[in-house]
């Protein structure tokens, strides 16, 4: 005869509180040694920081959220292609040619154009981080580009694709996405004000039960 045990549910670890500790930590180093190894420490918890924020982040408002993740990216900048390798290396990808995106392969061509040993400096960071293939280098530019659109929308109304858009084709439609007091999201037509209802596709193996959808 078996006895049914029930488990306790553990909440999941607070990712951002850990990571944001450990930035400060590193911080307080690095402006106590200005070595380069608590600078490498500073920029990966920085990152890690940011990448696990995104919720945060829209609570403290674009601007805030705008600087934290420029802040971070100045550091970065200070780093030599070398030292961001041996805290971020290059994704061990190698199908980019067939996929047509970045792998290792093109990463380790565009790294012919840097010295490995100089810093990368803010003039050629954004392009470094374009050509880098890291995962969490990317989700990290993700945000960066998603807090420049907060700002540029907070600002303007407009998100930076509309904007964009808008002035290289003028009678072209954009979209919105907004929900309801509910959680519904519909989607807008920014030109008429029309919207429809977002269904998101059932899963396969499951169906929808008469009455139950609402």
């Amino acid at each position: 005869m078996f006895n049914v045990i029930k488990g306790s549910k553990k909440d999941p670890p607070d990712y951002f509180d850990r990571y944001i500790k450990a930035l400060g930590r590193a911080e307080d180093r690095y402006e106590a040694t200005e070595s380069r190894c608590d600078l490498m420490s500073f920029v990966f918890y920085g990152v890690k920081t940011v990448n696990s924020s995104r919720e945060y982040m829209r609570l403290v408002g674009p601007m805030r959220e705008f600087q934290v993740t420029d802040a971070i990216k100045v550091m970065l900048s200070c780093l030599t292609p070398r030292e961001l390798m041996s805290i971020f290396p290059v994704d061990k990808t190698y199908d980019g040619e067939r996929r047509e995106t970045k792998d290792y392969f093109s990463t380790m061509k565009a790294l012919e154009d840097y010295d490995l040993d100089a810093e990368i400096g803010m003039e050629r960071v954004d392009d470094f981080l374009w050509d880098y293939m890291n995962i969490t280098l990317l989700v990290f530019n993700a945000h960066m580009s998603c807090a420049a659109d907060d700002l540029f929308k907070a600002e303007t109304s407009r998100g930076l694709m509309e904007s964009f858009l808008k002035e290289i084709k003028p009678d072209i439609t954009t979209y919105s996405i907004a929900a309801d007091d509910k959680g519904r999201e519909y989607m807008l037509d920014n030109k008429t004000g029309a919207s429809f209802r977002i269904i998101k596709p059932i899963p396969n193996g499951m169906r929808v039960i008469p009455g139950g959808l609402k």
